[in-house]
């Protein structure tokens, strides 16, 4: 039997739908195990077409990569036997088994789990404090408030977890037990306890807060001072504010600060020197940046975080706005904010001396109730910029910033990680999807980027079409792409996903995937202020994607020619700083059809056949050929996450 086997991580799969027999066949009685112990995957099977037929078998990891593709005969009565194994590495969770076979017009899908999903569960199932549990107690919920009578001098926390294997600290105090308890003295005030959830693989980290909130005792002086007039001559040199946070001495390019609390903000900053000196330790990113972190510390009651920088944070002297090579990490307990030393183009500084940059939680009581349910409980952060204390509304398409923010998903969400994204929600309430809003497992945090400061909000999306089911294929890809905001249907429920795809259309899929911004002055001939892809069509223009197809005409209607795609493709890629420096090996000759590839596609396309982003069908490149909706989804679903 002859058995033809392939390894990868990326699919390499044609842009050409299958071909589908006119004589159906069924795949019957399969089976799969997995055995954890030599990680072999066995699948088994029979194919109603019997012997000698076709048999592929695909398997996705849990970030729905595709891990395997395999390709047999099938044997004597149309039996037939898959054994492969996963790597050392592959990761834990739900893994997803498609056979197809010649002639099969329905695919089988099956599933099995490697590792144990209960290991990255963080979570509380129940809290108590002073021995009273606490009513209502919700694991999604993060912060709780318990008021005690002002003779309280101390209390206790004791908290449950949800899963026995994951690790629980008290007060910053590890236990070992699955309900632990900790004493805690009481002083007025407000008293912040932190309980730390990590789970039992440390991929996920869920941070509780209890506010116990013991009144102040008012105390009366015996005694008052006879002469309640101010002095009338106060000391014209007095101390230093107590309160002021002392400048913090830069280690290897990070700075930790300690805020002052002012109404509900805590507040920051950090000076010229200081900076300078950070910048003069601070280890360079992987795209060349010095990045300097400054971390805020946590401060009780603070519901905003605001860092005070000098004007010469940003620099003014360069030639073009859009270069930038040093950034500012901003850590506080809310997320981090990167920012680019071009934020802020010379024009919009004007005199300003101090800029200064916030994130802070915000308030949704005041949001439509549709619009809290479905984000429920999870982060919400505002973002903001001031120009010496006077609120400005910033937007740069040249310079974005990137936040994360820590979060914990739900057991559901674990299973669809890739559904966790990004909502920019605006001033009317309305729901705009964030492209770049990815969930990081390895750190527990969402992480996007923006070109502006607004609200923000962790979510769950999954959507998904009616006509999508036969593309079994392309489902996936297409599934996430638009709960990403990045493709949409042609109607609410479809998304018709063999229907070829226009220049316009494409070029404003791929500016999306990759979130690339610019400004620009001038379009094409033919595009309008009117026409919805008229941003896109600017953008692609402007940063040189696509120069048209001659007269400053870019023909947006005209339905996309492969090997045009794949140029935009590739220029876009290197814009946006994706690595495209893949070394597959590759010989163009073997492709029947390589000699009608035109001259200026001819690297683009080499690029990316070496990084795995395309293959053709095994023997041609149809460079000349359309793309459906279906195809281009899942080559841009791999672009994206290049």
């Amino acid at each position: 039997m002859k058995r033809v086997l392939i390894f990868m991580m990326i699919l390499s799969m044609s842009l050409a739908l299958l071909p589908i027999s006119s004589l159906a066949a069924t795949i019957a009685t399969t089976t799969v195990t997995y055995d954890a112990d030599s990680r072999n995957i066995t699948v088994e099977g029979n194919l109603s077409s019997g012997s000698g037929k076709s048999v592929t078998l695909t398997v996705l990891d849990p970030s729905n990569s595709v891990v395997i593709v395999d390709e047999i005969m099938s044997g004597s009565n149309g039996d037939f036997r898959f054994v492969n194994s996963l790597t050392a590495n592959a990761q834990d969770g739900v893994y997803h088994v498609t056979v197809s076979g010649e002639g099969v017009t329905s695919l089988l899908n099956k599933t099995f789990t490697v590792g144990n999903l209960q290991d990255q569960i963080a979570y509380l199932s129940a809290l108590s404090v002073g021995g009273n549990r606490i009513t209502g107690f919700d694991p999604e919920k993060t912060a709780y408030q318990v008021n005690v009578a002002s003779s309280t001098t101390n209390t206790t926390i004791t908290a449950t977890l949800e899963q026995s294997l994951a690790t629980l600290e008290i007060n910053n105090i590890a236990t070992a037990n699955q309900i632990a308890s900790a004493p805690i003295a009481l002083h007025e005030g407000e008293n912040v306890i932190p309980i730390k959830v990590t789970s039992k693989d440390g991929s996920n980290v869920k941070q509780y807060t209890v506010k116990v909130i013991k009144p102040t005792t008012p105390v009366t002086d015996p005694n008052p001072d006879p002469n309640p007039n101010p002095d009338p001559n106060p000391n014209p040199n007095p101390s230093p504010n107590p309160n002021s946070p002392p400048t913090s001495t830069p280690i290897n390019g990070k700075v930790a600060l300690t805020p002052v609390l002012a109404g509900a903000t805590a507040q920051t900053q950090i000076e010229a020197a200081v900076l300078n000196k950070a910048f003069e330790q601070a280890p360079k990113d992987s795209k060349g940046n010095q990045v300097v972190t400054v971390a805020i510390k946590e401060v009780a009651g603070a519901k905003d975080y605001a860092l005070e920088l000098p004007r010469s944070a940003f620099r003014e002297t360069k030639p073009n706005d859009s270069q930038s090579d040093r950034q500012i990490a901003i850590e506080s307990p809310f997320g981090t904010i990167t920012i680019p030393d071009n934020m802020f183009k010379s024009k919009d500084l004007g005199t300003a001396s101090l800029i200064t940059i916030s994130i802070g939680q915000v308030d949704t009581s005041g949001w439509k109730a549709n619009l809290k349910e479905q984000i429920g409980n999870k982060p919400v952060v505002e973002l903001n910029a001031y120009l010496d204390d006077k609120l400005v509304s910033w937007k740069n398409n040249q310079a974005p910033v990137t936040v994360s923010v820590a979060y914990t998903p739900t057991i559901e969400e674990l299973k669809h990680p890739e559904h966790i994204v990004i909502w920019y929600v605006d001033g009317e309430g309305k729901i705009n999807k964030v492209p770049s809003g990815k969930y990081h497992a390895g750190t527990g945090k969402v992480t996007f980027t923006t070109t502006h400061f607004s609200s923000y909000a962790v979510a769950f999306d999954i959507k998904t079409f009616a006509d999508i089911g036969q593309f079994t294929w392309a489902k996936t890809q297409i599934e996430v792409l638009a709960s990403k905001g990045i493709v949409n249907g042609t109607t609410e429920t479809t998304f018709a996903p063999g229907a070829y795809v226009t220049r316009a259309d494409f070029l404003q899929l791929l500016v999306g995937a990759l979130g690339i911004n610019a400004d620009f002055d001038a379009s094409f001939d033919d595009v309008t202020s009117v026409d919805y892809y008229y941003e896109a069509a600017g953008i692609a223009k402007a940063l040189g994607i696509s120069n048209g197809v001659g007269g400053n005409k870019l023909n947006p209607k005209d339905l996309i020619s492969r090997q045009d795609m794949m140029v935009m493709v590739e220029r876009a890629m290197r814009i946006a700083g994706k690595d495209l420096s893949g070394a597959k090996a590759i010989e163009l000759n073997r492709f029947q059809d390589a000699a009608t590839l035109s001259d200026y596609a001819k690297d683009s396309l080499f690029a990316l056949l070496r990084n795995g982003l395309i293959e053709g069908d095994g023997e041609r490149l149809n460079p000349a050929s359309h793309t459906s909706r279906a195809e281009a989804a899942v080559l841009l679903y791999r672009v994206y996450n290049q």
